[in-house]
């Protein structure tokens, strides 16, 4: 016969994990974040020119392997200032092992009106692509 004492304890100690398992956490900015950056992505793979750092802000950055083995990028990059912005962004495809595929491709040179939010899309020249980087800069003179 199962003692009775354990099998309460075993039982309050599962139902305390499971319990566990169910809390939520909740990420606020903060304070100390300034305004125009948040709500901006975060991600290793995008760099932002010094120069546009106050002006352009990626919002989103999405990468999936389409059906063909291709990958397929697609950011969101949104003006901040109240007047037209132009810039180029150019993009580096690199390996598996995060090395750079030498595929020369000229920088994009882009627009986005005051305030307004556009989506770069973008798919590998190779299947060897697994990840990338996009840079952002300010139009050479």
């Amino acid at each position: 016969m199962p003692d009775p004492v354990k099998t309460t304890a075993l039982a309050l100690l599962l139902g305390l994990l499971a319990m566990a398992g169910c809390q939520t956490t909740v990420k606020t900015p903060a304070p100390a974040e300034s305004a125009a950056h948040r709500g901006a992505a975060v991600d290793k793979r995008v760099v932002i020119g010094a120069d546009l750092s106050n002006a352009v802000r990626v919002l989103n950055v999405r990468a999936n392997k389409g059906f063909d083995g291709y990958l397929k990028i697609q950011i969101d990059v949104q003006n901040l200032a109240d007047s037209p912005k132009s810039f180029v962004y150019k993009i580096e495809w690199l390996d598996q092992n995060d090395m750079p595929i030498n595929l020369s491709a000229p920088p994009v040179r882009w627009s986005l009106r005051a305030k307004e939010t556009s989506s770069l899309f973008a798919a590998a020249p190779t299947p060897l692509a697994k990840s990338f980087h996009i840079i952002f800069a300010t139009l050479p003179d």
